[in-house]
C-alpha cells in the first residue's frame, strides 16, 4: 500500500536558544531573535517590550523557576558563619531584587523550590524572620552575633549579571563590606562550580518542579552545602521513594536546616516565558515537566 502513496515529509528544525546555558549572554540572544537566528528563546522580562514590538509573540511555558542566593560555606570563607548569612539575608529586599531580575508581574513570592501542589511544598522559607523586605535593624542584630571582622564579601557574577550590583548595595547598607568579581559568561559556571575559588555569593536559578525534588538539591550537593549533615540527608533523599514518609521527613529536616542556618536564600518563583515567531506553534507539554535529578540512584524505582 505504501508503494502506491506519494508521501512527502517535511522536517523543520527549530533553532532554540537555551538560556539555561550560562555561556549565552542574554542581550545577544535577544538580538539574535530579532535577526531570525533563533526561532525560540527564553529571554528575561526586560526584553518583552522590545521583542513583542518587533512582531515576536510569547507563550507561557509549563515550567517555573526558583531564584535564590547561594553561599560558599567552605570553612575559610566569611559566610561560613550562619549569623553573617542571616545578616545578608535580612539586608536584601526580595521584591526589589526580583523586579530587577524577572520584571514586575513576572514572579510570585512563593519561596519553596517545589511546586505548591506537591508533597514537598513548604512555607518555612516565607516564615523566616529575614525573608521579604529589607530589615537593616535585624541585619545589624545578626551581624553583632557573627564572627565578622570587616572582610569583603565577594559576589561571583557573569558580566551580563543585572543583580550583582543591586545585591552589593543592599549588603553594604547593612554595614557589610562587599565587592563583585565579574567574569566572562563562559567562565562563570566552572568558576562557581569550584568552591575552593575565592568567592562567597552567587545568585542562581533552578527548575521548580511539580513532580519530584528540584535541581537545586543537586547543585547544593555537588557545589555548596556539603557538610556531614547535608551528606546524610541527601543520601536519605536519594535512596528513598518519592512521596514516601521517609523522603518527606528528610526534606522537612533539610528545609528546616536551610532556614535556620540560611544556607540558601530563595527570592521568589518566576514563570518561564517562551519568545518565538508568530508562525511557530508551541506545545511544551512534557518538554521539561519531568525533570529527574542526577542524585537519584535508581530513577526507574521512583516512577511509580
Amino acid at each position: 500500500l505504501l508503494d502506491r502513496i506519494d508521501i512527502q515529509l517535511e522536517v523543520q528544525t527549530i533553532k532554540y536558544a537555551d538560556l539555561t546555558n550560562f555561556s549565552q549572554e542574554e542581550n545577544s540572544i535577544a538580538m539574535s531573535m530579532l535577526n531570525g537566528d533563533y526561532d525560540l528563546a527564553q529571554v528575561p522580562a526586560d526584553f518583552t517590550e522590545m521583542l513583542t514590538s518587533k512582531g515576536l509573540v510569547t507563550t507561557q511555558d509549563l515550567n517555573k523557576s526558583i531564584t535564590y542566593i547561594c553561599f560558599n560555606t567552605q570553612e575559610h570563607r566569611p559566610v561560613s558563619d550562619p549569623n553573617l548569612r542571616k545578616a545578608i539575608a535580612a539586608a536584601i529586599d526580595y521584591t526589589q531584587l526580583m523586579d530587577v531580575l524577572k520584571g514586575e508581574g513576572f514572579w510570585t513570592d512563593d519561596l519553596c523550590p517545589m511546586d505548591e501542589g506537591t508533597a514537598y511544598w513548604t512555607d518555612a522559607f516565607n516564615n523566616a524572620d529575614y525573608a521579604g523586605a529589607a530589615n537593616l535593624e535585624l541585619a545589624k542584630e545578626y551581624l553583632e552575633k557573627a564572627n565578622y571582622n570587616g572582610e569583603s564579601i565577594v559576589i561571583a557574577a557573569k558580566s551580563s549579571d543585572k543583580a550583582a550590583e543591586v545585591i552589593e548595595a543592599m549588603i553594604e547598607a547593612a554595614g557589610i563590606n562587599c565587592e563583585i568579581f565579574f567574569m566572562d559568561d563562559a567562565a562563570y559556571t566552572p568558576y562557581f562550580g569550584d568552591t575552593s575559588n575565592p568567592y562567597d555569593i552567587i545568585c542562581a536559578t533552578s527548575v521548580k518542579c511539580d513532580s519530584i525534588p528540584s535541581a537545586m538539591v543537586t547543585n547544593l550537593r555537588t557545589r555548596f552545602w556539603n557538610d556531614d549533615d547535608a551528606a546524610e540527608l541527601f543520601d536519605v533523599i536519594g535512596g528513598s521513594m518519592a512521596g514516601s514518609e521517609e523522603s518527606k521527613s528528610a526534606w522537612k529536616t533539610m528545609y528546616t536546616k536551610w532556614v535556620e542556618d540560611a544556607h540558601i536564600i530563595p527570592l521568589g518563583t518566576a514563570q518561564v516565558v517562551d519568545y518565538h515567531h508568530p508562525d511557530l506553534v508551541i506545545n511544551s507539554e512534557g518538554s521539561w515537566r519531568y525533570y529527574f535529578n542526577a542524585y537519584w540512584k535508581n530513577p526507574a524505582n521512583h516512577m511509580g
